[in-house]
């Protein structure tokens, strides 16, 4: 299994990403994050039992795909 981490899953891409990994049989979705502040900070991702997380500090993660603004992605 290749840990996958999304920031960003807020957006159109950053979802859409995320719902594909949750469908893999190869792939585990161990991060969804939205910026602080964000709405969906600390829901469930939807067909999931992930709570959307606003920081990757301590993530278990082999792969990053970011769908963030660049602003978002030097933090």
């Amino acid at each position: 299994m290749i840990n996958i981490a999304v920031p960003g899953v807020g957006g159109r891409m950053g979802a859409e990403i995320a719902a594909q990994v949750l469908q893999s049989s190869h792939l585990t979705l161990t991060v969804a994050m939205v910026r602080e502040g964000n709405k969906l900070a600390g829901t469930k991702l939807p067909k999931s039992n992930l709570v959307i997380a606003t920081s990757l500090d301590s993530a278990k993660f082999d792969v990053l795909i970011d769908f963030t603004l660049p602003e978002g992605v030097m933090r």
